[in-house]
């Protein structure tokens, strides 16, 4: 029961049994205000059904302590900052057959669909870094500039796509992607905060470090090429040690630092991972061992291949590869065709370090051959045991992961899940206009 209402039951119980001999009801009355008051400023956000900040027991202690909060479900404690939404097992049911009879609400191309309600609850860019692993034709990067940093006039994500049809002559339907463009960022967020910026506003943004960093991975070494001559038609890249501009880093993010021997295959192609190529690295290996050694027919179908051996890392390895010492990673968005499991358990430690506010990743029937040893729900356990609150993306909102839990959840097909920082009051913000649990309550 919250405090104020265990004051009004007190004091409720005070008005039956208090003596007859006390004249007038008036200081009953102020001592009823006193209690309210008194209880409203231990607990003021009663009133609210999402969140009631924790507070230490000490002021002392961190201010990031989690504390320990049961799970209505079969999931295990939850540690979060702050007390979470929590579903019965019943309110769980009724929200994941609603999610799935509705063909899992379009999750699969919502992965950007709230990125403008999470620029509403943190809208300067100062100090925010963006880490996008499995970069591909840039969507993503563009978005986030087209948010944080909005340019007069104009849409990063539409020039970009200009590019990829007119100079890399992809088909529209290769330019735009499964989803075409009805899972980005809504435009009107975009119209209303360029506000009254210009080409100088933009430029002494870059300067004073008003811009917002952003690092995208790449695997695919043609798209990676691809990308770069992208974001330079557009303006946007000045090399590795640019913060103010995107940088891009050719590497595969896994479970454990190594190499890989990849091949080419057409800028954009979205459905090759590390599980793809690993199938094929005794033949890729074989074949890159006769051509060096000089076989004549091994080098001219190496060259015809494309066949690339580029570095895998941990995601922890990147972050101390390639972070410049003042950024604090604020978002990291994974869609790495059935890697995101294992990019995630090995970013852990970056994340809790950063106090990272946003973690985008995507669920998908290639975590069967990609990541077999992992589950969404071992890796719900991981990012809720450091303070998140997940749910999956969709058209009607975030459907809640964390502290609604039912096995259901584990269907393995196409979708995403967006991950907040509980104990930011950001967080909460974007939570409270989206989460969809609390209509599936009775």
């Amino acid at each position: 029961m919250a405090r104020a209402e265990w004051a009004l039951a007190q004091c409720a119980r005070a008005q039956r049994a208090r003596p007859r001999l006390l004249a007038s009801d008036s200081l009953f009355v102020a001592a009823l205000l006193f209690a309210v008051v008194l209880a409203s400023l231990f607990d003021p956000t009663v009133s609210s059904p999402y969140v009631q900040m924790h507070r230490a027991k000490s002021s002392n202690k961190d201010s990031n302590e989690h504390a320990h909060r049961d799970v209505a479900s079969s999931a295990p404690e939850v540690r979060l900052g702050v007390e979470a939404y929590k579903c019965t097992a019943d309110q769980a049911e009724r929200q994941v057959l609603a999610f799935l009879n509705l063909t899992r609400d379009r999750s699969g191309c919502s992965a950007e669909k709230y990125l403008d309600h999470v620029r509403d609850a943190f809208p300067t860019p100062e100090g925010k870094l963006f880490v996008n692993v499995g970069a591909n034709k840039g969507d993503v990067i563009a978005q986030i500039l087209d948010l944080w940093a909005p340019a007069p006039g104009f849409r990063y994500d539409d020039k970009l796509l200009d590019f990829w049809r007119r100079v890399e002559n992809l088909d529209e339907k290769s330019a735009v992607g499964p989803c075409g463009l009805a899972g980005r960022a809504s435009a009107d967020a975009l119209d209303s905060a360029s506000g009254d910026l210009n080409e100088t506003a933009i430029t002494a943004a870059r300067k004073n470090l008003t811009w917002p960093h952003v690092v995208g991975v790449e695997m695919m070494f043609v798209t990676y090429e691809a990308l770069n001559r992208g974001f330079e038609n557009i303006g946007l890249y000045g090399g590795p040690g640019d913060g103010r501009s995107v940088r891009l880093v050719h590497r595969g993010i896994s479970d454990q630092d190594g190499e890989l021997f990849i091949q080419s295959v057409r800028a954009g192609t979205e459905n090759r991972g590390e599980a793809w190529f690993r199938a094929q690295q005794a033949k890729l290996q074989a074949l890159h061992a006769r051509a060096a050694g000089g076989d004549p027919a091994a080098v001219k179908e190496a060259e015809t291949r494309g066949l690339k051996r580029i570095q895998l890392s941990t995601f922890d390895t990147l972050a101390r590869d390639t972070f410049l010492p003042d950024e604090s990673l604020f978002m990291l968005i994974v869609d790495t065709e059935g890697n995101d499991p294992k990019v995630l358990k090995t970013a852990m430690k970056t994340l809790a370090k950063h106090d990272t506010a946003v973690v985008i990743f995507e669920y998908h029937h290639m975590w069967k051959t990609a990541s077999p040893m992992h589950s969404l729900r071992g890796t719900l356990d991981l990012l809720e045991s450091i303070g998140y609150e997940c749910f999956f993306t969709g058209s009607q909102g975030l459907w809640r992961l964390t502290n609604c839990w039912n096995d259901m959840w584990d269907f393995q097909e196409w979708s995403n899940v967006m991950c907040l920082l509980s104990n930011l009051e950001g967080s909460q913000q974007v939570i409270s206009n989206l989460d969809v649990a609390p209509r599936f309550a009775q």
